[in-house]
């Protein structure tokens, strides 16, 4: 059963386009990143920081 088209995100949007489709900058990736990963290793945040980023089309 497929999910809703835009599910919540991890910046809290409820809806909003997909990742891919963002215009976020390296900083804002981090940022919310590391607030959702609060207890975690820096190492870690930025390896999701990483690859989140990796999804976004870049100009």
């Amino acid at each position: 059963m497929p999910g809703p088209a835009h599910a919540p995100d991890m910046i809290g949007v409820k809806s909003s386009p997909p990742l891919s489709e963002r215009n976020l900058s390296d900083e804002e990736i981090a940022r919310a990143v590391s607030g959702r990963l609060k207890s975690e290793p820096e190492e870690q945040k930025r390896a999701v920081a990483l690859y989140v980023g990796s999804f976004m089309k870049r100009k």
